[in-house]
């Protein structure tokens, strides 16, 4: 071998334990957490009655650590992420379990007790991965986005609730009821839990001043050195602290795999295991939430988008084939896979190197649990309950509105006093209500406007302007938005009611109603509308609907409530409303039709009275332009300007596709292609005329030539361009003032 090769060999040597080593390493920090939380688990969930088969449970825990590890590792998008059975979660398996143990020991059916209470924990595990991975193949990890955050806060507080007392349960080895109040108060039973309680208070206040990935696992193990070290001083063995109940053991039997035979699964009891169906859709409905909640823990916590519906997928097939093999349920957890990338490991080493250990663990079987204290597991479940109450009972008083502090803290309390189930049941009830209430108070009125600001895109003679104008208070017009429903209708009509009531303001014509922007309404709210129809028929108001969906107009309609007709017109569009409105004041107010003027006449609208309105006449060509005609056309060059003297034409705006949007539609005294003329830019919009129209033209040339040869006459003529392009102005902007204000 050549010096360069032996090198080369060397230098991929250490690259290759440069890698691994700080892999492995992190992978046996977070393998005794995961591990240590899951003899935790099954101590909470193997307690009391169901202490003698805590060796079993424990295979069935740890059966699910080494397969989701695996699973995980493998189709996660996450390679650092681990999984492990949650303890918010098991507590309601804890129930579930503690209730199947009662109901067949009352039985006299003692045989049945652990088979039943297996089929439980790997049934669950089977739902959840067949749930979790049905969401994930149809996309639907978004729905996290839609459960309401005091709701997921009051369920993470009141887990945390009865996670402590099942920690307390564990120390203690019977249930934390009232009806056992007295017993956990006596001396020697105090002895017991309060070192459990003072470790769990001392681990969140270490894990909150010290920020350090080694800080968790190394107060565990001090833990363990200064419980052994008390025994050792105080001339305690270990049989005798067994004795004593301050250990898990002593476990008559050893290695258990599987943790359900074929035998045993002949003894299940089916029809008990049924009775815990609310318990099991319990389960699976927060777990698939408490996953979605973890995985967006990790995306803000690094800083990385995660897909949730692959993350819900690769922990769907996790529980899928651990539960075949007999493992518990669990996924992809939120504190031990910050450890890893907080040590500057990103590497699939650390979740493949946690089935080793359970495995070793799971192989020993009684050796491992007969020694543990008791204490030291309920000091790290009680650290977990305390670490979500500071979470979400203190903190979020700060963060959170007061009202939807309030609810977090009515969930909390149901759960304590009824239960997780019902007390998620009426969050999301108070919830529902609360979003109800607020939502109401949300005005649907984008903006109310009248015929004297907002016009329509009908362009008009000044003495119709002037009609509409001074009428305009007749018409009132609502732009609505957002949904319609029995809160903002109500609030809706009664600001129409205060309208017509108004003796200030011009007694109401028509009623504008844009639902542009509506999204959609429920049946109380095409109640109201029925119900503004008759007000508004007493009072001969006409209702104007326009740009409503056709989903809006088949609600409306259902049942005959409101059907266009006498009274009630539909339009496509808000511009063709007003203008409809518009037609029918000028109708009532005699100024429904213009006079016509001559070219002379319809100048000196503009014009200076010192100027003679015939000089242009020698200046400007008048052009017949017939129907459908385009008088100036969109995108060409700009050599000429308009003016209109019979007839009408429509300012059209084409669009992509072919579409066309109608900008306004004008009558004789109207000057057109101003803006393309004096700026020298192709026309920015067309102009086609609907009957049959006289335009006077007047070109580059004959604009030179009146400056030559009559400097006052283009003088008045530029300054009466002015003036029209002002009051254009004018009136976009008191337009747009009504439209933000």
């Amino acid at each position: 071998m050549t010096a360069s090769s032996s090198l080369l060999s060397t230098l991929r040597e250490k690259i290759v334990l440069y890698r691994l080593i700080p892999g492995v390493l992190a992978g046996l920090i977070v393998s005794i957490l995961v591990v240590m939380l899951a003899i935790s688990v099954a101590a909470l969930v193997f307690n009391g009655d169901l202490s003698p088969y805590l060796l079993g449970g424990l295979a069935s825990m740890l059966t699910g650590v080494i397969v989701m590890n695996v699973v995980i590792a493998a189709l996660g998008s996450l390679p650092f992420a681990v999984a492990r059975p949650e303890a918010t979660t098991s507590v309601i398996i804890a129930g579930a379990v503690a209730s199947i143990a009662s109901a067949l020991t009352a039985q006299g059916l003692l045989r049945q007790v652990y088979p039943t209470v297996l089929a439980f924990i790997i049934l669950t595990s089977l739902l959840l991965g067949a749930l979790l991975l049905s969401l994930g193949t149809f996309r639907w990890g978004m729905l996290i986005r839609f459960v309401p955050y005091p709701v997921i806060g009051g369920f993470l507080a009141g887990t945390a609730w009865l996670l402590g007392k099942g920690a307390v349960g564990v120390m203690v080895d019977v249930p934390v009821t009232p009806g056992n109040l007295a017993y956990l108060f006596t001396p020697a039973t105090l002895a017991h839990w309060l070192p459990g309680v003072a470790l769990g208070v001392l681990l969140v206040a270490l894990t909150r001043r010290v920020q350090h990935y080694l800080a968790l696992p190394g107060a565990l193990l001090a833990s363990f050195a200064v419980f052994f070290a008390t025994l050792w001083l105080a001339g305690i063995s270990l049989a005798q602290a067994s004795a004593q109940g301050w250990l898990l053991g002593p476990f008559s039997h050893g290695y258990r795999w599987p943790p359900l035979t074929l035998a045993e699964w002949g003894d299940i009891n089916w029809l008990v295991l049924a009775q815990q169906s609310a318990d099991m859709l319990t389960m699976l409905l927060l777990s698939t939430l408490s996953l979605l909640l973890n995985a967006t823990g990790l995306e803000l916590a690094l800083r990385k988008d995660m897909n949730l519906d692959q993350e819900l997928r690769s922990n769907g097939w996790a529980n899928l084939i651990g539960g075949l093999l007999g493992g518990a349920p669990g996924y992809t957890t939120l504190s031990a896979s910050l450890v890893a990338p907080r040590m500057g490991v990103e590497s699939r080493l650390v979740p493949l190197t946690i089935p080793v250990v359970a495995a070793a663990v799971l192989t020993l079987g009684a050796n491992v649990l007969d020694d543990i204290p008791r204490f030291v597991l309920a000091g790290l479940l009680l650290f977990l309950s305390l670490s979500l109450l500071i979470d979400w009972v203190y903190s979020t008083w700060f963060s959170l509105p007061h009202l939807d502090w309030a609810l977090l803290m009515l969930i909390l309390m149901v759960i304590v006093a009824q239960g997780l189930l019902v007390g998620i049941g009426v969050g999301l009830i108070v919830a529902m209500a609360l979003f109800l209430v607020r939502y109401s108070r949300v005005s649907v009125v984008k903006n109310t406007l009248d015929g004297g600001t907002f016009l329509s895109n009908r362009q008009r003679s000044l003495n119709q302007e002037r009609v509409l104008r001074q009428h305009g208070g007749e018409m009132y017009i609502l732009r609505l938005q957002n949904y319609l429903f029995f809160g903002t209708s109500s609030r809706l009509l009664e600001q129409i009611r205060e309208r017509i009531r108004d003796a200030v303001k011009p007694p109401v014509r028509f009623i504008v109603l844009d639902f542009e922007r509506v999204a959609g309404m429920d049946s109380s709210a095409v109640l109201s509308f029925a119900r503004l129809r008759q007000i508004a028929g007493e009072r001969d108001i006409t209702l104007v609907f326009t740009r409503a969906a056709d989903a809006v107009l088949r609600e409306l309609q259902t049942g005959g409530q409101v059907r266009e007709g006498p009274g009630v017109k539909v339009f496509p569009d808000l511009d063709r409303g007003v203008e409809w409105c518009e037609e029918q004041t000028l109708v009532t107010h005699d100024a429904d039709v213009a006079p016509h003027l001559s070219f002379a006449e319809q100048m000196a609208q503009f014009l200076p009275s010192t100027v003679d309105p015939t000089r242009f006449l020698s200046y400007m060509q008048p052009r017949e332009v017939a129907v459908g005609e385009f008088i100036v056309r969109q995108g060409v060059a700009a050599d000429e300007l308009y003016l209109i003297g019979t007839g009408q034409a429509t300012i059209l705006l084409e669009l992509p596709g072919g579409r066309e949007m109608r900008l306004r539609t004008i009558e004789p005294g109207v000057w057109v292609g101003e803006l393309g003329f004096y700026l020298g830019i192709p026309r920015t919009a067309s102009v086609v005329v609907d009957e049959a129209a006289t335009v006077y033209c007047l070109n580059r040339e004959g604009l030179e030539r009146m400056r030559a040869e009559d400097l006052e006459l283009a003088a008045a003529f530029h300054e009466m361009l002015a003036r029209v392009l002002a009051d254009r102005l004018a009136n976009t902007d008191r337009m747009m003032t009504e439209l933000l204000g």
